[in-house]
């Protein structure tokens, strides 16, 4: 079983990933549930791992 399954206890983690550290979570297995957003200039991709997430287009 994998580490993120063990702590999770079948919780999702998310996090909102800066554009240039996307790669990065893709890595670690995140999926994009979002595009980027831009809110009062802070420019975020929301992610998730552990979830049966759509990838946003």
């Amino acid at each position: 079983m994998p580490l993120s399954a063990r702590l999770s206890n079948g919780s999702n983690f998310t996090v909102n990933s800066a554009v240039n550290a996307e790669i990065v979570y893709l890595r670690f297995g995140f999926k994009r549930i979002d595009g980027v957003r831009n809110r009062e200039g802070m420019v975020d991709i929301p992610m998730a791992l552990g979830c049966d997430c759509k990838q946003a287009t």
